[in-house]
Order: C-alpha cells, then sequence, then structure tokens
C-alpha cells in the first residue's frame, strides 16, 4: 500500500511528529510504502528517513494559515503519487489535505487528532471561531475517516464538532533501546544532579504550561516535606510559565529539592527520566500521555493523575498509580506510598513495560492502522465498483 502522510512540520521536539516517524518506520517494515509531506520549513527529524526508506516532501508553505497554498501544494504531491491513502496530522495539515481532495480528487483522506485542541484552546475570537468551522467543515465533510490517538480524544471531537465516527487507534511508544540500556551511567547522572545516596528522585518531563500543573506537583512536595519525606524533583523542560514555576519553589523554600534543566534533546531527556525512582504527572488535560509512556517502557513506576488518556494507559495498581486531579494531597499520598514499599515499585515497572511492550509497540499500532487502511479502501473501491457495501465498523464511515 502506497501511504502519504502530512504533517504540519517534522521537527523536534514534538510528539505528533516523532509519532509519525515511529509510525512510518514500522509500516515500511510491514512492506508498505510510505511518504512523508512537510506543509512548512523545519524539517530536523527527517535527516534519517531516507536510510529507513521513507521518501520525504517538504512543501514549503510559507504562512501557518495558507489553507488554499497547502492544499495546492499536497494536490500536486497526490496528482503524482499514485497513493491509496492520505493521512494527515494536526490542525492545518487536516485541513489542507480535505481541501486538497476539491482540487485533487484521489485517494480517501483520514485525519488524526492527537490534542483536546478545543478544550485547551477555546475558540473565543472571531479569527479562532471561523478557524474552527473550517477545521469541522474538512473534518465532516471532506475527509473519508477519522482517527484520535485515545478514546478521551475521540469523545472530545464528538462533543466539540459532532463527529459521530472516530476511531481509537493509540500512540506508538519506543524509547531507541531495552529499559537496561538506559541504566548506563544512572548513577553518576544522579551525582551530577546533586542526588545522594539514599534520597528518592522524582521526575516530570512537560512543557511549563497552565495544563501540565507544575505548581500542584510543588504542593505535593511540601505536603511530603511537612511529612519528613523530602525526595528530589526533576523537572524537564521549559516553557512560558518557567519563571512562575521557579518563583514558586523559592517561595515555598523548594530549592533545594528543585532540579531545574530546561529543554534537553530527546536521549538527553529519556536518560534523565530513567535516572529518576517514580515519574508523577499532575496534568489536567491529556490527549494521549506520551511522557508517562515513555517513562513506564523506561521502566519508571508511573503516579498519575486520571484524566484524558491517562487512564487507557495505566491500569490503577497494576501498571501504575492514577489519583484524582482534584488537589495535591492524593498526589502526596501516592508518592509516599509508592516510595516507602520497594515490592510495589517492582510490581509496577514490570507490569508497566509489559503493558507498553503488548500493546502500545511500533508493530502492534502499526498492524491496527495497516487494518484501518484496508477496511477504509475496500470499502471505497466497493462503492467505485457499484456494489452494495458490507455494512462499515461503528467507528469508520460518514462523519457527518
Amino acid at each position: 500500500m502506497k501511504i502519504l502522510c502530512i504533517i504540519d512540520r517534522l521537527c523536534a521536539p514534538g510528539g505528533a511528529e516523532r509519532q509519525l516517524v515511529t509510525l512510518t518506520r514500522a509500516l515500511t517494515a510491514r512492506g508498505h510504502d510510505c511518504t512523508i509531506a512537510a506543509l512548512f520549513a523545519g524539517s530536523d527529524l527527517a535527516r534519517d528517513l531516507p536510510e529507513w526508506g521513507i521518501r520525504f516532501h517538504e512543501l514549503g508553505v510559507r504562512f501557518q494559515r495558507d489553507f488554499a497554498g497547502a492544499a495546492a501544494r499536497v494536490a500536486r504531491v497526490v496528482r503524482t503519487g499514485g497513493f491509496d491513502v492520505v493521512q494527515a496530522h494536526l490542525l492545518t495539515s487536516c485541513i489542507a489535505s480535505g481541501l486538497s481532495r476539491v482540487l485533487a480528487g484521489g485517494p480517501p483522506r483520514v485525519a488524526v487528532l492527537h490534542n483536546l485542541d478545543y478544550e485547551i484552546y477555546p475558540a473565543r475570537n472571531l479569527r479562532q471561531k471561523a478557524l474552527r468551522r473550517l477545521h469541522r467543515f474538512a473534518l465532516r465533510r471532506l475527509t473519508d475517516g477519522v482517527v484520535a490517538v485515545s478514546e478521551s480524544v475521540a469523545r472530545h471531537y464528538r462533543t466539540e464538532m459532532g463527529i459521530r465516527r472516530i476511531t481509537a487507534i493509540p500512540n506508538s511508544i519506543v524509547v531507541g533501546g531495552p529499559p537496561e540500556s538506559y541504566l548506563e551511567g544512572r548513577e553518576s547522572l544522579r551525582r551530577d544532579l546533586g542526588v545522594g545516596e539514599g534520597t528518592a528522585l522524582l521526575a516530570y518531563s512537560a512543557r511549563m504550561v497552565k495544563q501540565k500543573r507544575h505548581v500542584l506537583l510543588l504542593r505535593a512536595l511540601e505536603i511530603l516535606r511537612s511529612r519528613g519525606i523530602a525526595p528530589k524533583l526533576l523537572l524537564v523542560g521549559s516553557g512560558p510559565l518557567e519563571p512562575e514555576i521557579r518563583s514558586a519553589a523559592r517561595s515555598a523554600g523548594l530549592e533545594s529539592q528543585v532540579i531545574m534543566t530546561g529543554n534537553l534533546a530527546y536521549e538527553d531527556a529519556l536518560r534523565h527520566t530513567a535516572a529518576a525512582d517514580l515519574f508523577v504527572s499532575p496534568s489536567s488535560q491529556e490527549g494521549f500521555p506520551l511522557a508517562p509512556a515513555e517513562a513506564m517502557a523506561l521502566g519508571v513506576p508511573v503516579i498519575a493523575t486520571a484524566v484524558g488518556g491517562v487512564p487507557e494507559l495505566i491500569e490503577d495498581g497494576v501498571s501504575g498509580l492514577l489519583t484524582p486531579p482534584d488537589g495535591p494531597e492524593p498526589l502526596a499520598d501516592a508518592v509516599a506510598r509508592a516510595l516507602a514499599d520497594r515490592v510495589l515499585r517492582q510490581q509496577l515497572r514490570r507490569a508497566a513495560v509489559e503493558r507498553i511492550q503488548t500493546h502500545f509497540s511500533p508493530g502492534a499500532v502499526a498492524e491496527r492502522w495497516e487494518n484501518y487502511f484496508y477496511d477504509l479502501t475496500n470499502a471505497g473501491l466497493r462503492r467505485t465498483l457499484g456494489a452494495k457495501a458490507a455494512p462499515a465498523p461503528r467507528e469508520m464511515g460518514s462523519n457527518g
């Protein structure tokens, strides 16, 4: 099968961008012919694509909201490529892919939804509302199939856009090697971070924005300190709220416990996560929680608030610990419980690695995509030949 994948940009540190590279590698390994086209400049993740047998085009769209120009460039690629299906990721690419169908016709279009976009960034002004209407029109009228990376994201779009049929196919998780490979140098890294022998290390890797709730994690750290428990907290990442988070740590007297690295290269971020005893995620919104999933793949026990797609990833008490999202006390209780119980941490670690390898490996996710594409293209072929189409799966078909 020839598959064209459209995305806004193919550059780090984006989660959707890395997911697309991982998926196309897995599909290529299964014998499919994959091409990635990025609308805009900035494609550092494309460097190794030729080595993996994946074609790449940078389409050179100049402006973020130049939907007509983007659609025209996508249409040119579609006309000459002989593709069986077109898959689009992120808002601009989903709109451009849908509009290109008007210009070029061709194969079925599939939109992939990664985030809780309209919950995190509600459409408030006229421009935002117009963009939302265009997005809705493209998804409902110009797209043959809609896929969300979690049931939580699917529910969000059913509510916000009125799209009845959305299939959930999760992201795949790969960290470049077995968990043991990330333990090399672990102790020296902990020493470099100032984590003494016998001191626990918590990690949280996330962009410093409101929904990631770093300050809530600091409040949980205060509660732990009041109980005589004083782990170090490693915060990986940056963002607009970094000054506020630094100020909150100072005001709470937690400066000696909190380590802030700023943004790190992907592999360095994984090694820092692997150095921790626990990964703690206090987020208020998650479509598919990539950083907790990567921590699980690395064998780091995860404690997370039960929001969005998190309960689809973590089985509470089996492959991680889930807490209600409404305050710091449940987080503090879960951290204290896990730090006090070495056997529990070992059980969570083993179950987490097994869950990722079984349900979220690139091969397992690629197989689900393969089946989805075949169902979609076969349904289109039946319509083209005038045959009576078999009933489509419940998630598939018209999105109106």
